[in-house]
């Protein structure tokens, strides 16, 4: 058992030598492929075994072990995946600071922009203007007429509401002098 064990490593170690690129980094890309092969040789390998551990006696505890051997394998594949990982979102975020950087320094060695010539106001018609203020608003005497009679129209109003309210008020008094009364309450029983 420990013969294959030890056969299947080596085997996997010779594999990643064989399939290592010459050059000093790996590419990411090619990192991944390696584990991914040796993820599919992990997998076989598990099961190699539990095919051997069904031919056995003793079952469950030789398959046990190859669950537990095939989850370290495993375990030490994500480990290196994450590793990868972590080192690409670090090259990333070092090329992204880079390109920050030289936006930042191109913006400051940017020329300043040449000061633009103030343009000459264009020839208006010979007719006098009110300032702004005074055109936006109306006269005095107009406004004071406008409040008077938007105050006339809301009293107007408010009399035509208070007549509706009473003859409302009236005639629901004469529905209710026109029915019959209501039957008084029974009496409690005494316990």
């Amino acid at each position: 058992m420990k013969r294959l064990l030890v056969s299947a490593l080596l085997l996997v170690a010779a594999l990643a030598q064989a399939q290592a690129p010459t050059s000093d980094k790996p590419s990411s890309q090619a990192e991944r492929e390696r584990i991914a092969k040796q993820r599919q040789v992990a997998e076989a390998q598990y099961a190699q075994r539990e095919a051997e551990c069904k031919r056995r006696f003793v079952v469950t505890s030789c398959i046990d072990q190859a669950r537990a051997d095939r989850r370290q394998s495993l375990d030490n594949l994500h480990q290196q995946e994450i590793a990868l990982d972590e080192v690409e979102r670090q090259q990333r975020s070092a090329e992204h600071r880079r390109r920050r950087e030289a936006k930042a320094w191109d913006e400051i060695n940017k020329p300043a922009p040449e000061p633009r010539a103030p343009r000459e106001p264009k020839a208006r018609e010979s007719k006098p203007l009110l300032p702004p203020s005074a055109a936006s608003r109306p006269a005095p005497v107009d406004r004071s007429a406008d409040e008077q009679q938007a105050r006339e129209r809301f009293e107007a109003r408010q009399r035509e509401a208070q007549a509706h309210k009473a003859e409302i008020e009236e005639r629901n008094r004469k529905k209710a002098a026109a029915r019959k009364p209501a039957l008084p309450m029974p009496a409690a029983s005494s316990p």
